[in-house]
């Protein structure tokens, strides 16, 4: 109740935009209820172009692995979900494996391809797209990891793809801690 007020209000100032930050909106015990009163805002006028970010959680859903939650994703379309960000750190198979990110990396290569390309076919199928961003310059990137994770975005479909490029800045801690900040 007191989220409808403070959305309401910010609806009533002039502000019809909004990314539900959350680690993984998908994961939220309160999601489905969040969604139902976006919607009913909208069905009372006050409708809102919202941002989400999800994971592969709504294709590797809790009841089988692999299944969309076409609940959900209906909801978020009801809700006015216009975009859902996927943050995967790399879209370089190896890395993310090398970096433990077991959510992305069950099944091997061509699941994590295929359930990232089935994602992203569900909400496209619902109006919502889909945007991705990639990290390159993790230390554990090798050489051609930006045309790998350049294949593999265009394979997968993505509506937007950011990528992002890892460095060290002249003064921040990492500079310091690798000797490259003279000053410290």
């Amino acid at each position: 109740l007191e989220a409808r007020a403070a959305f309401e209000q910010f609806w009533e100032d002039g502000n019809q935009t909004c990314f539900l930050a959350d680690d993984d909106f998908y994961r939220n015990p309160n999601k489905m209820d969040i969604l139902q009163m976006f919607a009913d805002l909208a069905r009372e006028g006050k409708k809102f172009a919202l941002m989400i970010q999800s994971d592969l959680a709504v294709t590797k859903g809790h009841k089988n692995d692999r299944e969309i939650d076409n609940e959900f994703m209906d909801a978020c379309r009801d809700a006015g979900v216009v975009m859902v960000f996927c943050g995967t750190e790399s879209f370089d198979f190896d890395v993310l494996q090398a970096m433990h990110k077991t959510q992305n990396t069950r099944g091997g290569r061509e699941a994590f391809i295929g359930d990232m390309k089935n994602q992203r076919i569900s909400w496209n199928e619902r109006g919502i797209a889909v945007s991705a961003t990639c990290i390159i310059g993790h230390e554990l990137d090798r050489k051609g990891v930006g045309k790998r994770s350049a294949e593999n975005a265009l394979e997968i479909g993505f509506d937007l793809v950011v990528p992002f490029i890892l460095g060290v800045l002249p003064g921040s801690k990492d500079s310091f801690v690798l000797g490259q900040d003279p000053d410290r």
